[in-house]
């Protein structure tokens, strides 16, 4: 979390360098809104949630966590075979975490932490239904900070599928049979 982050509608109120803040008046046995302003967050944060709800019991301490993601934004207008990348795809990085997802006319919108990788697209589960998107990020001078969400135009390229790389390695035993025998 981002030191000096404020919380909406209680002004007195921010969140210290370790992520901490604490919140009084709550109203016990009642749903009490607890929402984070993201104004003034740093470009390369963004807030999974900035709102939640708790009903504290009376005299209690209540622990609520937001998740934020840290990386540079990116936009990419992709294309798989000739075509946009459908609509609502997951997109995930070279771990196979969630980064983003795919918007109308096939942009990504993505946060990656890497300067330069390759990002899978997946709308189905077979080895048609997903791509690869590579990607380098435009370098940032020293001492500055990322302050807008890069965006480029990328084609996908086919995932290669599981079934055809064991077709190719069955072919390279039986040429490696071949060539020993």
């Amino acid at each position: 979390m981002q030191k000096g982050l404020k919380f909406l509608r209680i002004p007195a109120v921010n969140i210290d360098s370790r992520g901490y803040a604490i919140v009084p008046y709550l109203n016990p046995y009642q749903m009490n809104e607890i929402s984070l302003d993201p104004k003034g967050t740093a470009a390369g944060v963004e807030l999974d949630n900035t709102s939640q709800k708790v009903a504290p019991y009376s005299g209690a301490v209540v622990k609520l966590k937001y998740n934020a993601k840290q990386g540079t934004p990116i936009l990419v207008n992709a294309t798989y075979q000739g075509e946009p990348v459908p609509f609502g795809a997951d997109i995930f990085d070279g771990k196979g975490n969630s980064v983003g997802s795919v918007g109308q006319g096939g942009q990504l919108y993505a946060r990656v932490a890497q300067d330069k990788g390759q990002l899978r697209v997946k709308w189905g589960e077979g080895g048609e239904m997903q791509c690869t998107v590579s990607y380098v990020l435009m370098p940032i001078a020293k001492g500055q900070t990322q302050e807008q969400i890069q965006q480029f135009n990328s084609p996908c390229t086919a995932a290669a599928s599981s079934s055809s790389q064991r077709v190719k390695l069955a072919n390279n035993d039986a040429i490696s049979a071949a060539n020993s025998g």
